[in-house]
């Protein structure tokens, strides 16, 4: 489904969910096995933290890399980031990490587009 491209905001048709759904299927090891519905709600997980992370990135004196994430050193930075992640909870765990995905969902967005 390399051909199916998300619309602006990055979201894909029903029917693209309910395939990746149906491609995930023979993976399954345990638990409820997934339908289209539970791909397009981690879908919209990835897009939320994806667009948190963009927004961070558009912040004057902001870091942002794919190896320390934030990278937040000093009294200064801690307190910034605190603020933030307190509106965008989705990026906590990426204070001094970069995030794995990113650059595979830089790929996928079409032209940066991250709504939620």
């Amino acid at each position: 489904h390399c051909t199916e491209s998300p619309d602006s905001s990055g979201t894909f048709k029903k029917q693209i969910f309910n395939a990746a759904a149906a491609h995930l299927a023979p993976l399954h090891t345990g638990g409820t096995i997934k339908a289209g519905s539970h791909v397009k709600s981690k879908w919209t997980a990835i897009k939320k933290i994806y667009g948190d992370i963009q927004e961070y990135c558009n912040v004057p004196g902001a870091h942002w890399d794919n190896i320390c994430g934030a990278g937040i050193e000093g009294e200064a930075a801690r307190d910034f980031w605190k603020q933030y992640i307190d509106m965008h909870p989705m990026i906590c765990a990426f204070k001094n990490q970069g995030w794995s995905f990113y650059d595979m969902v830089e790929a996928i967005m079409p032209n940066g587009a991250a709504q939620g």
